[in-house]
């Protein structure tokens, strides 16, 4: 699983809100720095870590909600819920997956014929899911929503 990317001491004379602003900023960049390798490779590696990174930002913003504006907040928190969501799709496709391939040596033929079936089923869902991924991935960069959020960030936390 990908660290979350520490963040640079803080300078005590800076303020709370430049402070905050600094480690949301990481975040959201660590959350993106995994986009690369989900659009290229699809393994469950990238998925998870962007998930994971995902979750860390949300529940900073969830923590700090008071510090920004509310309607734009709910504009900027409607994108990442979505995007978790899907993350959290195709995530669920790869642990069932893992489990049914690592048990598949463990059960007879007749017991892998009866849930051969299932694995398939869960595979192409995983491809259908992580297609609706990489087509949401794609609009977020269209949309710069990595920069918009930025921006939110800094127009919020100055």
């Amino acid at each position: 699983m990908g660290k979350a990317q520490k963040t640079k001491k803080l300078d005590a004379e800076a303020g709370l809100k430049s402070s905050l602003r600094e480690i949301l900023e990481k975040r959201l960049d660590d959350m993106f720095s995994f986009q690369g390798s989900v659009l290229a490779t699809s393994s469950p590696e990238s998925i998870h870590d962007m998930r994971v990174a995902a979750r860390r930002f949300r529940a900073l913003m969830r923590i700090f909600q008071a510090a920004f504006p509310k309607k734009k907040l709910k504009d900027q928190n409607r994108h990442l819920s979505a995007l978790l969501k899907l993350l959290g799709r195709v995530r669920d496709c790869d642990i069932l997956i893992e489990r049914l391939e690592a048990d598949q040596s463990r059960m007879s033929p007749e017991e892998w014929l009866a849930l051969e079936p299932l694995l398939d089923r869960q595979k192409n869902s995983r491809t259908l899911q992580l297609s609706i991924l990489k087509n949401q991935l794609d609009e977020l960069h269209s949309q710069r929503y990595h920069q918009q959020f930025r921006e939110f960030l800094t127009e919020s936390l100055s």
